[in-house]
């Protein structure tokens, strides 16, 4: 049988390196999707929620499809400041007044975060057609 290390106590390259497991799993919480609107390339803009046991954290990816994203994380320490923001953000990027030149609409969500349901506004609607 052969050891991993060869002459002069060196590690051969047949040796297993380590592997370092995250101590604290993130979960997803809530996610929302977003798709820029009258704008010439694919444009996206990501948003999630994710939490562990030591805080929480919103994460963002936008950019152009097919190209390399754009990614940021905020971190916080409850999960009511974390919506907040969560939230914040993607009511200022579905403000089609804002003056940038990018304005989205909502493609899709997930999770119970993210404002008010559609349920209202669709029976609404239909009372007034």
């Amino acid at each position: 049988m052969h050891s991993a290390r060869g002459n002069k106590g060196r590690l051969s390259e047949r040796a297993v390196k380590p592997v370092q497991v995250p101590l604290f799993e993130w979960r997803e919480l809530a996610a929302a999707h977003l798709v820029a609107v009258d704008h010439p390339r694919p444009v996206y803009y990501n948003i999630r929620i994710e939490g562990c046991a030591k805080g929480y954290r919103v994460c963002k990816e936008s950019g152009i499809w097919g190209r390399k994203p754009d990614r940021r994380v905020w971190r916080f320490e409850t999960l009511a400041a974390a919506e907040k923001e969560y939230r914040r953000r993607i009511r200022a990027k579905t403000n089609l007044q804002r003056k940038a030149v990018r304005k989205y609409v909502l493609a899709g969500r997930s999770g119970n975060f993210g404002g008010k349901s559609n349920k209202g506004e669709n029976s609404r609607r239909s009372d007034a057609v």
